[in-house]
């Protein structure tokens, strides 16, 4: 087992790595007659770390700029008026320029939360 594969393993990964080398194995020629046959994975089913970065990249997605409920000095990014252009520079609580990423649909439940800037 090479290096990349032990990582792969390691971190969970080769489930996935191995699905997207069979898909692209469709595009490449067929192996020789006397090639070596490769060794099948100990498992067959994907590792829970795999399953773990899937939900994570689905959960990563699922985020909103929330507006007006970042404590000073919390937001997440640049202001939307252009005040200031970094994270960690909001000047006051709440300011409705200032964003939080928070779960999509939270925003709405909280007290002067917006999806809009200024609002």
């Amino acid at each position: 087992m090479n290096n990349k594969m032990k990582f792969l393993a390691a971190t969970g990964l080769m489930a996935l790595s191995l699905a997207a080398a069979s898909a692209n194995a469709a595009d490449a020629p067929a192996a020789p007659a006397s090639a070596a046959p490769v060794a099948a994975p100990h498992s067959a089913a994907p590792a829970p770390a795999a399953a773990a970065a899937v939900k994570a990249a689905e959960t990563a997605a699922a985020v909103e700029k929330c507006y007006g409920v970042a404590k000073a000095g919390k937001n997440d990014c640049a202001s939307s008026d252009g005040v200031h252009s970094c994270k960690g520079q909001g000047a006051k609580d709440a300011n409705t320029h200032d964003w939080l990423s928070v779960p999509a649909g939270l925003c709405a439940k909280l007290a002067g939360g917006s999806d809009k800037p200024g609002a």
